[in-house]
């Protein structure tokens, strides 16, 4: 197997650990219209292997998809997937840096990015989720998304998880390959830098340190992606209504007396280029919230990031009766 030695397949394996009972399976077999890979996934029973480590790197059969929360709701790996096909993965890794965001930024397999962040031991993937969702936002694609993407497992027989497909499979020829300094890293390399960048618990505390607004600010305490897209100018075309819907949810927690008086001022601060919602869709916006205690809608982040055309929303998942990877 070439380079694929039982050392290197054991240091892949001790990266990727998951899930013990199951695994991910993807045979790629055409690249569509839109040169998005397509095949066939499944999903197997029982761990990875050494045997299915080197089949996926020295690509000699299917590629691995791996479940990244363990049997005790554990992680040592979480990812952040934009789906943005052909997406400038040096000008990412570079903002990671500049962002000092712990993240390892690989192709994935249709050209988009996986921003993984590597754990020194197991963490709590409650505590792992909220921290991706932030770093997501700080980079411009809140709302991509996030694996795991469950924090909990309530049934083992039935709640498998979701699984991601590996990079590096056909290591040699790989378009599946780490971007750092400029550089597409070979498979000894990105151990290398992978294991340099495995986190403890109080790295990610640092880490996690975005900067508070000052009390009279607008979104003084608020969630990290209501700042950052304030700090970068406000919502763009396209989000301005469920970004208003996340405002109108934000005002309501923090001025419960007159939030609603707010909104004019908050639409007019946060929808770009003068394309503010009109009083109807305030009007709106304000009875969906005044009616029960609603939260941030998660999976529905307004983003600042625009998706080209031609591209595709943030999507690679796979699970036991979902067994369709794009990505």
């Amino acid at each position: 197997m070439g380079q694929i030695t039982d050392d290197v397949i054991l240091r892949f394996s001790n990266l990727f650990q998951g899930y013990g009972k199951n695994h991910g399976q993807y045979e790629i077999k055409r690249v569509n219209e839109k040169g998005k890979n397509e095949g066939k996934a499944s999903t197997r029973k029982g761990p990875a292997t050494p045997a299915v480590w080197g089949v996926h790197l020295d690509g000699t059969g299917p590629g691995v998809g791996i479940i990244p929360l363990m049997a005790d709701n554990t992680v040592v790996w979480g990812v952040i997937d934009i789906g943005e096909i052909e997406i400038d993965l040096d000008a990412l890794e570079k903002q990671c840096r500049a962002e000092s965001l712990p993240l390892v930024v690989c192709r994935s397999k249709s050209g988009g990015a996986h921003c993984f962040l590597f754990l020194k031991e197991p963490i709590p993937a409650e505590r792992i989720v909220p921290l991706l969702e932030s770093f997501a936002a700080r980079l411009g694609y809140a709302g991509c998304e996030i694996f795991p993407k469950q924090t909990t497992r309530l049934n083992e027989d039935e709640d498998i998880g979701n699984w991601l497909n590996m990079p590096y499979f056909y290591a040699e020829k790989t378009n599946r390959y780490c971007m750092h300094d400029k550089s597409e890293l070979d498979l000894d390399a990105f151990l290398n830098f992978a294991e340099s960048m495995k986190q403890t618990e109080d790295q990610l505390v640092v880490a996690d340190v975005l900067p508070q607004e000052e009390d009279d600010t607008l979104f003084a305490s608020g969630p990290p992606c209501l700042q950052t897209l304030h700090a970068k100018g406000g919502f763009p075309d396209g989000t301005r209504n469920d970004g208003m819907y996340n405002v109108a949810v934000y005002l309501k927690k923090r001025f419960p007396d007159d939030w609603e008086d707010r909104m004019d001022d908050y639409n007019r601060a946060m929808c770009r280029d003068g394309g503010y919602l009109n009083k109807e869709e305030i009007k709106n916006t304000i009875k969906s919230v005044r009616k029960k205690e609603y939260w941030y809608r998660c999976k529905r982040h307004p983003s600042m990031h625009t998706v080209k055309a031609g591209s595709a929303p943030c999507a690679n998942t796979a699970s036991g009766t979902a067994l369709r990877s794009l990505v």
